[in-house]
């Protein structure tokens, strides 16, 4: 019998693993697409105020570098 609740009660932590990782790659997912959406849309403004858009490139990389350089 212990052996029995022992293998539900590990069976019941993968499904619980399992259900929380499938709810933070969903997500994970739709905040990438918020994330592309607001640099999209903050290249609009730049360019709307007069910067060259393609210097938004020099912008992101520095990001990249500085988190990099972090984390």
């Amino acid at each position: 019998v212990q052996h029995a609740l022992l293998k539900t009660r590990g069976l019941q932590e993968i499904d619980r693993n399992l259900g929380v990782t499938g709810a933070m790659a969903a997500i994970s997912g739709y905040v990438r697409e918020l994330e592309a959406e607001a640099d999209l849309l903050g290249i609009e403004l730049m360019t709307a105020a007069g910067y060259n858009p393609k210097e938004a490139f020099f912008l992101f990389d520095h990001m990249i570098t500085e988190i990099e350089r972090e984390g």
